[in-house]
């Protein structure tokens, strides 16, 4: 007979975690290393551009963003629908789905060229610069649909890379045309879709050939549901992302090229905040649906999901605070030093922005659309408040900005608990 071995200390420790816990570690080292790849990319065009190139590139970028995720929406309904599938099933939704996001990608990229001019002339960027978004429009549709297939099919490893690819991909690219062509705003924003392209393949060889075999067709049902998710995910990620990004639009709009381009600065620092809410979340999501779908309430895995996003945010809005100057000099340069008395309002915010992405995650799980009424009520607040106030400075607003953070985190908890969670155990008790 052969003695058993005797567990490692190894052993005992990784036993002592579960199974989400450690897929969240995975994901967040891969978040990790994309968003440094990121934040270089962003630190890279400020010290190489003028300020007010600089500016430029960061509010096509915080189009990009809104686009990305609103285009998004179909990541969450694949997802939610592969998890609940064997594999021939999953098959047909990833095809059923990706048909039908590249002929969406293509018309809305033709309709942006159409109207090019007088969107550039509004956001007070080159007309070259909303070409190339038509570009990204078009990954923007498809990349969601892989990514949801690879979420719901718990290939997190995949699904970090595929953001890896884009991050790495559009860095070197900018690196190149820069170098190549000149330091110019719309050098760099060429970068953007041919990053997506890359991204796009890094998912496609993770989910190998075998997904594109003839898969079970799908119930017109199934599509109903689904296209019903969308529409509320669509809603919900254009408000989220809204309010998450239309200050910077505003700013660029209204102050001057150097305070624009400090703003710029500091926006790309406080999406460092960002990172753990995307781990988190993704982790979440599918393990929501299941927990719904067996009949629980899912409070542990949101406090759960709450402590892992608040505490290290916390932590970096300290950081922030005590040296904020430093921080910007170093990254940046002294021409953005006025910025860092911003750090403080957008990392207050950004803690809110953190509990706000959980609640986003729970409503597009189970009963989507009290939390997307909020969020369109606070994105319309938002604009109002920069319209009718009309700030003459940037504290005020950061200030605006912290305000949409926290009214989001406050009203999904709001709805969570008079609300949703009943409607949860009702369902449990019937």
């Amino acid at each position: 007979m052969f003695a058993l071995k005797p567990k490692s200390k190894f052993d005992n420790l990784k036993a002592r975690f579960s199974p989400a816990l450690q897929q969240t570690a995975l994901l967040f080292i891969i978040d990790m290393l994309t968003n440094v790849t990121d934040y270089g990319f962003h630190v890279y065009l400020g010290r190489a551009l003028a300020v007010g190139e600089f500016a430029i590139v960061q509010t096509v970028n915080a189009l990009v963003l809104i686009i990305v995720t609103t285009c998004s929406v179909l990541q969450p309904t694949v997802a939610r629908f592969v998890a609940e599938r064997d594999a021939a099933g999953a098959r047909g939704i990833l095809q059923r789905f990706l048909r039908q996001s590249v002929w969406l990608g293509l018309l809305a990229a033709i309709g942006l060229v159409i109207v090019q001019r007088p969107v550039a002339q509004w956001l007070n960027i080159p007309v070259l610069a909303v070409t190339f978004l038509g570009g990204m429009v078009i990954v923007a549709f498809v990349r969601p649909v892989l990514a949801g297939m690879l979420q719901g099919q718990a290939k997190f490893l995949g699904f970090g890379l595929t953001r890896t690819g884009f991050a790495f991909g559009r860095f070197l690219l900018a690196i190149l045309f820069i170098t190549l062509i000149g330091s110019r705003a719309t050098v760099a924003i060429a970068a953007y879709p041919l990053g997506g392209l890359i991204s796009i393949g890094v998912a496609a060889w993770f989910l190998g050939r075998g997904v594109w075999q003839s898969g079970t067709a799908v119930p017109n049902e199934t599509m109903r549901q689904g296209y019903q998710l969308s529409v509320a995910a669509f809603i919900a990620y254009a408000a989220y992302m809204g309010l998450q990004n239309f200050d910077l639009i505003w700013v660029n709009r209204v102050f001057s090229a150097e305070q624009a381009g400090n703003y710029a600065s500091a926006v790309v620092l406080r999406r460092v905040l960002a990172v753990l809410p995307g781990a988190v979340t993704v982790i979440l999501y599918p393990r929501i649906v299941q927990r719904v779908n067996a009949g629980n309430l899912p409070d542990k895995l949101l406090v759960q999901a709450a402590a892992l996003i608040i505490l290290p945010t916390v932590a970096a809005t300290a950081v922030f605070l005590v040296g904020g100057e430093w921080i910007i000099t170093l990254l940046f340069g002294a021409s953005y030093a006025k910025a860092a008395p911003l750090l403080g309002w957008l990392g207050i915010a950004m803690i809110g922005f953190g509990v706000a992405t959980v609640w986003l995650n729970l409503f597009l799980a189970t009963r989507p659309w009290g939390f997307v009424a909020c969020l369109v009520v606070l994105a319309v607040g938002q604009y109002l408040l920069l319209a009718l106030i009309a700030p003459t400075t940037l504290k005020q607003v950061a200030q605006i900005f912290a305000a949409g953070g926290w009214g989001s985190a406050v009203g999904g908890g709001l709805l969570y608990a008079f609300w949703l969670r009943r409607e949860i155990q009702e369902r449990v008790l019937n």
